[in-house]
């Protein structure tokens, strides 16, 4: 999922069939209005991110690194908004194992 000014803030796990890709994304949308499946994270005092969970406890979304907890409890939020009606970019990586990745 990127931001509107394009900055990557989630991603997901490598898809190699499309119809998993699809049920992937459809997972972030169904929970991501759940502010109890986001789980916050620390590498240390200068490093934070996100964890997105499905309801089974799967991590379904992983946000990049922050440098302040502020900066990260600022796009949990913006991530719970986001998603609903993020568009969807499909596209396949050439290389000797192509898969599908998805992109908000």
């Amino acid at each position: 999922m990127k931001s509107a000014n394009g900055q990557v803030i989630l991603t997901s796990q490598k898809y190699t069939i499309l119809t998993a890709c699809e049920n992937g994304i459809d997972a972030i949308r169904r929970n991501c209005n759940v502010l109890r499946r986001f789980e916050v994270k620390s590498i240390d005092e200068n490093q934070y991110y996100f964890k997105l969970k499905a309801a089974n406890g799967q991590v379904i979304g992983i946000s990049v690194m922050y440098n302040n907890a502020l900066s990260q409890d600022n796009w949990v939020p913006a991530v719970m908004n986001m998603a609903i009606l993020a568009s969807i970019e499909f596209f396949q990586i050439r290389s000797n194992n192509p898969g599908y990745y998805k992109s908000d």
